[in-house]
């Protein structure tokens, strides 16, 4: 959630072109129903290689958004460095998604829950800074001429737009609503949050149990992590689980 691994995001910023928008993937916004349930609520799987603003250019994000009374996140977002600002953001400044879209939601001033506390955001989210700064670190290390183990500044900006190609891929699969084969992929990558977090279906349990209370206080717009949403690694995801529940799940168009 938080903006760590500074190198990441400047390569990510520098291929921040306009994906080509094509819904054609099991979905990252779905609608979730039950007959007792006087409105819908739903559920946006986010991604935190993708910059915020992109959430518009998902075609039915906005109606949605001006539709639900409240807006549901993993960690108490007061509680994090969060970016919310009386100043004006930049165009072209990034802020991923969960961020933006709580400042939006503060903004709009839309009832605002959580899904869980942020010792346990800090926890996964120092071992993932840890993780990633040793992966940099290693690369850096192994740069310069003087050593037969170490490699030149040349095979270390390949390496460099080597990521910087990774991350657009991975971006587009997730704009196109592709997000199985996007969790299939960073299953198998070092920047996969399940080398650090492995416990993704236990945190999905807990959150199972207080979605029915929020919704039940009105129609709930809830932004959680991509892999939190399908199938990843141990966990079955939340819509499997919400479906298990008694409530429908429907893939909402792009």
């Amino acid at each position: 959630m938080r903006r760590f691994f500074v190198l990441i995001f400047c390569i990510a910023l520098a291929s921040v072109n306009t994906l080509a928008q094509e819904d054609k993937g099991d979905g990252l916004l779905f609608r979730i129903t039950r007959n007792e349930m006087k409105t819908p609520s739903y559920i946006i799987g986010s991604f935190h290689l993708v910059d915020g603003k992109e959430v518009h250019r998902l075609g039915a994000f906005d109606s949605i958004y001006k539709q639900v009374s409240q807006v549901c996140f993993e960690t108490e977002m007061d509680k994090t460095p969060s970016s919310v600002s009386t100043q004006a953001k930049s165009p072209t400044s990034f802020e991923a998604m969960d961020y933006y879209i709580y400042d939006e939601a503060v903004k709009d001033k839309k009832k605002i829950f959580h899904l869980e506390s942020i010792a346990v955001q800090d926890s996964i989210l120092r071992k993932m800074k840890e993780s990633q700064k040793t992966q940099a670190q290693s690369l850096k290390n192994k740069v310069g001429k003087d050593s037969t183990q170490q490699i030149s500044q040349e095979e270390y900006y390949q390496q460099l737009r080597k990521l910087r190609e990774q991350i657009f891929h991975l971006r587009k699969l997730y704009m196109q609503g592709q997000c199985r084969e996007l969790l299939s992929e960073l299953s198998t990558t070092s920047q996969s949050e399940s080398t650090v977090d492995k416990k993704v279906d236990v945190r999905n349990e807990a959150w199972l149990r207080k979605m029915p209370g929020i919704m039940r206080k009105g129609s709930t717009l809830f932004v959680v992590g991509i892999a939190h949403v399908l199938p990843y690694k141990n966990s079955a995801g939340l819509l499997a689980g919400l479906q298990k529940m008694g409530y429908r799940v429907e893939k909402v168009k792009l």
